[in-house]
Parts: structure tokens; C-alpha cells; sequence
């Protein structure tokens, strides 16, 4: 999954930078007689070393980790947006531990992270006690002055003056995002807890506050904030500056190792539990806000098509109630909130991921029981022209038949590889459920088959291996090296396949993990026509998690030992059929569609230590040749394939679209200076709303164009008690999913309608290439 071992990794650690960058007032916490070395301590931290010098892929000696490098990330997770912190006090960090930092970690001491924190906390309590006073003072929205609010790539100030200055704008770009936020959400959610569709409604229904009324109210939200992050400050105890301390040890050695405390080791398990209650999203703090970091199959908010990883969720709200601001509060205070009992309604306030700074808006979820594999994997069939011409419908390029002999296309979409724990059981799992609805799909006539993979975050690695097998004949699938340079060889050791015909992938950069060997399989055997972002998420290493009272190869302590921590390091990386490792590029698509995800700093690539990409010699696999039975893709195909692809794209409206959405988007994030100016602001807010209607009202315009689906179902969807076999149900679809119309983007899903079409061109050409063997692959 999309760093699945590493959800947890960040939830605590980014919990308490997130409130240390925010809190407010000063604190009582543990004083500085009490931030001492235990023996306990000093075990964990000497097995943490161990493990990484012994176990992890790398094997790289703790004396050869950069030591400046090292204390500068601890010096970023304690201060993140370099505001506490003043040059000179690095610079002397870095005098005082530089050279000593390697030895107090051989010998488990974790002295410095206690004196480097101390120092942090000393400058909190002065900078809390500065921020409170100035909160009793107006402040001046007239001015011209701008303000950078993530600075973890500029210096720290150079000194105290130069900090005021920066805390000063600080507090007012918050209470700007305050003031230019809350009339407008108080009009969505009231008109939300209204159920009111009309945006003309909403307007006369929800009376606008003052000036005046929105900004007492600004003042009186960003004082709650602090007060409320002043009491998570002062909960920070010895054993959460440690698991900052190792951690940031770990990510040395790349990006998904890390250390578990005792509590955050209890609640990583509870969340990797079967069964949750809740929205189904996994969720870590970044920045000092509550992020979502992957959505789990099957739960509310990846049913809802509302939610994408990367959205911050800044409120939360128990059914009708007022929303509780969540920014800045521990990932466990703020997963409270969002989980209940089943059946209840939760309204989370998001700002997406994929919006502009400004950009709010609130989904409503109904809790329900979680289960890892309730998201099966579902199918539907449309009819796409042979070919196409483009006609004018209302001013919009569309297209239509030349004649009524279409292309059945298949489309499977798998969010997840997902099987029982007992292979002897008949619950669902992947290989199972795509092979009964290929089947039911060859029965109803299909010529070509597309398996979306863009939401799936991977799964279990003997799922991919084996749907792999129903596409192609026996042969290897993926290879994994171990720390030792060990190679071991996974293979498809089923001589059956299921579809022998044209095949794509619709990929992502959230697809990743198990999605990116089994489409990274396929196509090293030219198999399948991968689509989609430019590449996958680019995951290709397998991490184990040890507990350090259950050490793997040191005894350190008996049974009677106290629960300890835990530690989680990398230990295998994965390489593909050709040899070519999984890890950083991910599998590139062959034809590439513009999108938003290009721009969002999410994938593997975009991760601090991150593993490097590499290779390594493989065998050639000459038993059978997937050629002689498949419907493979060779570079004539893909070139035809392509050229026609990058015509639509030049052409129809709906790609025209498409790229001005990506342009905005890119204009906005690329904006790194924000003004705090109230007129400026409010006159850039209305230029956003402005080019969101008319983005909505072309979209609305597009979505006429739909292609209609039927779906066929599973038999362990549709036989149950008072169920019939319902396999081929009607479903009026545009080749998405039916939700709420405010979905604008679900409800006009452009990769998939061009899927479809490059879909159809395969089949074409294949058709023109050799007629019979097509015939022959279709019918098998």
C-alpha cells in the first residue's frame, strides 16, 4: 500500500511538530531535571542502532550517517517552518553535538535530542508568551507586506527582531484565512445540515456576518487554537522527544524506516486491525495538519469519491453540530473525533488536496464497520465506436458512430489485492473475484479489457503474483534481493489464462506497491498498454517491524521485560521480470494524460532518503512466449496508439478543460508569497470562485457526453437471502460512478473515457494487423 508500514510512522512524531509550531501559552510540562537518560532508554536506542546497522537492506555502519545532516533534520521535526529557532543557536547545535553525535548513539545515550529540545522548549514558552500578548493588539490589513508560510526550505531568523517579524505576519495570514473563510463556510454547512441543492438558496438562507463580526470571530478562533495546542504541548513527555529523536535516526537510512514507542506501537496496531468503525482512512499530521494519508477500500470515504489522500481535514463535526477546528491537535485527539458509533453522521471540513489555498468545502459521512476486503472488485461493460468523427452538439466537440457495430470493452476496477487469511477459505480475494468477472464479461461479448488500478494502494504480494498469472503463461513476476544481496524468484505457476486478448491499465501515482509489480509484470511482457499518469507512486521496498522486547537475533531482556518500542526497517527491495527495480521511477505509463497528480509532491520520489532506483541481472524466461498466446503490445501498436491519443488530446474540449484546470491549479501552487492585504485577498478569492463556476458549468455542459455502462456484478454481491442474480444490471453511468453532482470531477471521468478510446483503437488495430489470431485470443 502507499506507505502502508509508514502510516503510523509519521502520526505521533508530525502530531507533536505540528503542535509544537502552533501552540500558544506557556507550559508547565516536564522540567528539565526530569529529561533524563533511563536505562530502559539507553536499551531501546542501542537496539534501534543494531538493528538498522545489522538488519536493514543497506547495512550501513551508524558511522557513516552525516551527523550535520542528521541533527538538521531533528532541528526541522522539532521546528519545521524554521520559526523558533534563530540561526545562531543552530550554528552553535551544530558546534556543540557534530562531532560527538555518533558516539552518544553507539552508546544509546540520548542525551542530545534532550538538550537540543530543551533549548526549542526554552524558545516556545518566550515565543507562546510574545504570541498571546500581541493576540490583545489590533493588527493592520492594509497594508502591502507578504508573508511565506512554508519555510522549511528558507533560514532560520538571524535574530530576535527578525523573528517578531516573521510571528507578526504569521498570525495575520491566519487570521486573514480566518476572516476570508468562515462567511462562506457558515453558508455551506448550514445549507449542508439544510440539505438545500440551490446555490441561490443557500445564499438567501445564510445572512453574511459583518466585517466587523468576522473578524472578532477570526481572533476568537486562532485564541482557542493556541489555548488548545497548549495543552498538547504540555503533554510532551521524555518518551515522545526520544521517538522524534530515533526516528529521525531511521529516515537516515531511507524514508519508511522509523521508531515506535510503546503507546504509538498500540495504536499502529489497532490501526492495521481488521475491523474499524470509523470513515476508513488512514491519517498522519503533517505541517500541524491532520492529512489524510491513504483512503481504505471499502470504508465511507472511499465510497463517498469525495475524499483523496493529500486533503487536510480542518474541522470536525458530530452530525448537525458546530465544527470543532482540529488544526494543531494529536492525530489520536483528532482520530476521537472523527471515529464513532456505527451508523452516526461525522462532517469533516477539507481543504483538498488538489485546490488552492483558499479552497474549502464539507463531506458528510455516515460511520460504518471497516473491513479491509469490503471493497471488491467490480466490473462494467461499455460500447465505444470502432471509429469516431467529431461533430459540434451545443458548441461542444463530441462523437458518435459511424455505424451501430460497436467495441464491448470490459473495465475492472480493483482498489485493493485482498484475500482471507485462511487460504482454505471462500471469502473473496482477488485473483478469485477478476477471474469470475472475466468470465462473465467473455460470456457478454467484450473484445478488449481495462483494469483500473488508479486508487489501489497495493495489497498482498501473492494477490498480484497470481492475478498475473491470469493474463499470461507460466513465468517470473517479481524478484526480491534481501540485505545480503540474496535474489528469490516469484513465478506464476498457473498454465491458465483467463483473458488472452487486449489489455490495458489505468494507473496512478496512488497506484503503488502490489499495483506496481503486477502492472510492472505485464508490461515487461509487453502484455498490456499501461495508461495513465506519467508513472506509479514508485514503492519497491519491503519493511518488517520488530519489537524490540522480541528482538530478532539479540537478547537484550527477559520475559518479564515492560512493553518496549518497536522499530521498523526496510529489508528487501523488489525488481521486475527485466530486472529493473520498482523503487523511485515507479512503472512508467506508455501513454501519458495530463493531470493534476503531476504536480502534488506525493510520491516516492518526493520522500526525504528515499531508497534509489537499480537493477539487477536477471535470466531471460524462455519456457513459453506470451506472444504466441496473447494479445501482446509491440512498438508499432503502442506508436499507433499514441499518435491517435495525442490527437484527441489536442482536440476535444473535454482535454481543453482538462489542461486549464491543471494549469490554475499549477499557477496556484506555484504561488509561494500570499499577501496580507484584506482587499487583495478577498479580490483573489473572487477570481478563484469565479473560474470554479465557470470550470462547473463546462463541466456540466461535458458531462452530457456520457458513455453508458452496464455492470456486472460478483455472485457474492448479488446471491443472498431475497437477492436474485442480477450480472448484468443496467447502470446509466458517464463512465464513473453516480454521486453527488458537486463532485464535479467524479462525475466526468476524463481518464477513463480515454482509456476507452485507446481501447478501441487497440482492438482496431489488432483486428487489421492479424484477424484471426484476434478472433482466436477473444474467443479462448
Amino acid at each position: 500500500m502507499i506507505s502502508s508500514e509508514k502510516k503510523y510512522t509519521l502520526i505521533k512524531i508530525i502530531a507533536i511538530i505540528g503542535v509544537i509550531f502552533s501552540c500558544s501559552c506557556p507550559i508547565n510540562g516536564q522540567e528539565d531535571k526530569d529529561f533524563i537518560v533511563t536505562d530502559a532508554m539507553r536499551n531501546e536506542s542501542r537496539y534501534v542502532v543494531q538493528s538498522l546497522e545489522r538488519t536493514h537492506y543497506n547495512k550501513k555502519p551508524i558511522a557513516q550517517i552525516n551527523s550535520h545532516e542528521f541533527i538538521n533534520d531533528y532541528l526541522n521535526h522539532l521546528d519545521s517552518n524554521h520559526l523558533f529557532f534563530l540561526q545562531g543557536e543552530v550554528e552553535d547545535i551544530h558546534n556543540r553535538f557534530d562531532p560527538t553525535i555518533i558516539t552518544f548513539l553507539k552508546q544509546g545515550n540520548i542525551f542530545p535530542a534532550f538538550e537540543i529540545f530543551k533549548t526549542f522548549r526554552k524558545n516556545f514558552r518566550a515565543r507562546i508568551e510574545w504570541i498571546m500578548e500581541r493576540l490583545n493588539k489590533p493588527f493592520d490589513f492594509s497594508d502591502n507586506s507578504n508573508f511565506v508560510p512554508v519555510r522549511k526550505d528558507l533560514p532560520w531568523p538571524k535574530s530576535e527582531a527578525e523573528a517578531d517579524d516573521l510571528w507578526e505576519k504569521r498570525l495575520k495570514y491566519e487570521l486573514l484565512n480566518e476572516i476570508l473563510l468562515d462567511s462562506i463556510d457558515k453558508k455551506k454547512d448550514n445549507a449542508k445540515k439544510e440539505e438545500i441543492v440551490n446555490k441561490e438558496e443557500i445564499e438567501e438562507k445564510s445572512s453574511p456576518n459583518s466585517p466587523e463580526d468576522d473578524l472578532k470571530e477570526a481572533f476568537i478562533n486562532i485564541r482557542k487554537r493556541y489555548e488548545r495546542l497548549k495543552e498538547q504541548v504540555e503533554e510532551i513527555d521524555t518518551v515522545e522527544v526520544q521517538e522524534i529523536f530515533l526516528t529521525t535516526l531511521a529516515e537516515m537510512y531511507d524514508s519508511h524506516s522509523s521508531y515506535y514507542s510503546a503507546e504509538s506501537l498500540e495504536d499502529f496496531s489497532m490501526l492495521l486491525s481488521n475491523s474499524l468503525v470509523g470513515i476508513g482512512a488512514s491519517l498522519n499530521i503533517e505541517d500541524n495538519y491532520c492529512t489524510i494519508q491513504e483512503l481504505i477500500a471499502g470504508g465511507p470515504a472511499e465510497r463517498s469519491k469525495e475524499l483523496k489522500p493529500n486533503d487536510r481535514i480542518l474541522g470536525v463535526a458530530q452530525g448537525d453540530k458546530e465544527f470543532v477546528d482540529i488544526i494543531g491537535i494529536k492525530l489520536r485527539k483528532a482520530v476521537s473525533l472523527i471515529r464513532g458509533e456505527r451508523g452516526t453522521t461525522v462532517r469533516l471540513l477539507i481543504r483538498p488536496a488538489d485546490g488552492n489555498m483558499d479552497d474549502r468545502k464539507i463531506v458528510s459521512l455516515v460511520r460504518d464497520e471497516i473491513r479491509l476486503t469490503s471493497n471488491l472488485a467490480e466490473a462494467t461493460i461499455f460500447e465505444i465506436p470502432k471509429d469516431t468523427v467529431k461533430t459540434m452538439v451545443a458548441g461542444i466537440t463530441s462523437e458518435i458512430s459511424t455505424d451501430n457495430n460497436n467495441f464491448k470493452i470490459g473495465v475492472i476496477e480493483l482498489s485493493s489485492f485482498y484475500a482471507p487469511n485462511d487460504s482454505k477459505s471462500n471469502e473473496p480475494s482477488t485473483t478469485k473475484d477478476v477471474k469470475e468477472l472475466i468470465i462473465k464479461l467473455k460470456k457478454i461479448g467484450i473484445q478488449g479489457l481495462i483494469l483500473d488500478l488508479r486508487y489501489n494502494g497495493g495489497g498482498l504480494l501473492p494477490e498480484a503474483i497470481s492475478l498475473t498469472g491470469l493474463f499470461m503463461p507460466i513465468g517470473p513476476v517479481v524478484h526480491v534481493r534481501d540485505s545480503q544481496g540474496q535474489i528469490r524468484e516469484f513465478i506464476d505457476t498457473s498454465s491458465e489464462i483467463t483473458w488472452k486478448g487486449p489489455l490495458a491499465i489505468l494507473a496512478s501515482k496512488f497506484s503503488a506497491s502490489a499495483s506496481e509489480i503486477f502492472a510492472g509484470a505485464l508490461k515487461s511482457y509487453n502484455r498490456a498498454v499501461i495508461i495513465g499518469d506519467t508513472s506509479t507512486y514508485g514503492k519497491g521496498t519491503v519493511q518488517l517491524l520488530s519489537e524490540i522486547n522480541k528482538p530478532l537475533n539479540i537478547s537484550l531482556w527477559n520475559k518479564t521485560t515492560p512493553k518496549m518500542g518497536a522499530t521498523k526497517f526496510t529489508i528487501q527491495k523488489w525488481y521486475l521480470p527485466d530486472g529493473s527495480s520498482t523503487q523511485l521511477k515507479g512503472i512508467p505509463s506508455d501513454i501519458v494524460i495530463p493531470s493534476i497528480n503531476e504536480f502534488l509532491r506525493m510520491a516516492e520520489a518526493d520522500l526525504p532518503h528515499a531508497l534509489t532506483w537499480d537493477s539487477i541481472h536477471t535470466i531471460p524466461w524462455t519456457d513459453e512466449s506470451t506472444e504466441k498466446y496473447t494479445s501482446t503490445v509491440n512498438p508499432d501498436t503502442l506508436k499507433h496508439l499514441k499518435e491517435r491519443s495525442l490527437k484527441r488530446q489536442s482536440s476535444l474540449e473535454e482535454f481543453k478543460y482538462l489542461q486549464e484546470t491543471i494549469d490554475h491549479f499549477k499557477k496556484r501552487q506555484d504561488q509561494k508569497e500570499f499577501s496580507l492585504n484584506l482587499l487583495v485577498r478577498k479580490n483573489e478569492k473572487m477570481i478563484d470562485n469565479d473560474f470554479r463556476k465557470l470550470m462547473e458549468k463546462r463541466l456540466d455542459e461535458l458531462s452530457k457526453l456520457k458513455m453508458d455502462g452496464i455492470e456486472v456484478k460478483l455472485d457474492s454481491v448479488t446471491k443472498g437471502p431475497g437477492a436474485q442474480l442480477a450480472a448484468t444490471d443496467l447502470k446509466n453511468t458517464t463512465g464513473e460512478t453516480d454521486i453527488d453532482s458537486k463532485n464535479t470531477l467524479a462525475k466526468f471521468d476524463i481518464y477513463k473515457r480515454e482509456s476507452l478510446r485507446i481501447m478501441s483503437d487497440f482492438i482496431n488495430h489488432q483486428m487489421e494487423r492479424d484477424p484471426k489470431k484476434f478472433q482466436a485470443v477473444i474467443a479462448d
